[in-house]
């Protein structure tokens, strides 16, 4: 392995923005999206090199954006970092990485076995817990199959049922204009009780 030195300001931008590229496969200078990886990718970036004293408006010269923008990434990605694991172990990743070549030493991979035990046993439960959830609605889409055949039988029972009513539905559905319903319940009732009084 190649030992890399970071020399000037400029290069320890560029270092940073190829780590980046070679583990999240998102070029924050050239990709302009607001696709979440890209999103994610340039926030990374900016809050990795604000710890190390850059300020937003040199963030964002370098990457072509808003300072704004970058204020918002200051601010929205800690709390990103409580509710993504996934988002937290690329984050911790990649400055674990560029640590290493801020430091002058090789790029290598070092895990903290305990952490990852962690993350798959957090991970574990999550799965475990989406299973079931899982499980629960398929039970409640069987259920409301169960209901909806039930409801079709009953609807295909009256049909055969009540076949002699079938012209004279057909013909209120057809007549009836919408908004009216109420005034021609009232002149059915009426007919009825003028026909059967």
């Amino acid at each position: 392995m190649n030992k890399i030195k970071i020399v000037s300001s400029e290069d320890k931008l560029k270092s940073l923005a190829d780590i980046i590229q070679s583990e999240l496969n998102v070029n924050i200078l050239e990709d302009k999206g607001r696709a979440r990886v890209n999103v994610e990718a340039k926030m990374i970036f900016c809050c990795i090199l604000k710890g190390y004293g850059y300020g937003c408006s040199e963030l964002s010269r370098f990457i072509g954006m808003n300072h704004a923008s970058v204020l918002h990434y200051f601010k929205s990605l800690p709390n990103l970092l409580l509710v993504d694991r996934g988002l937290r172990f690329r984050y911790d990743y990649i400055k674990s990485e560029f640590a290493c070549l801020d430091a002058n030493t090789e790029r290598q991979i070092s895990y903290d076995p305990y952490q990852l035990n962690k993350v798959v046993d957090e991970l574990k439960k999550e799965l475990y817990a989406l299973n079931k959830d899982n499980k629960l609605l398929h039970c409640k889409v069987l259920d409301k199959d169960i209901e909806l055949d039930n409801a079709k039988s009953y609807a295909k029972d009256l049909k055969i049922r009540d076949g002699r009513l079938e012209n004279i539905f057909k013909l209120v559905e057809e007549r009836t204009r919408v908004g009216t319903e109420d005034n021609i319940l009232i002149k059915l009732n009426r007919f009825y009780n003028g026909v059967y009084g």
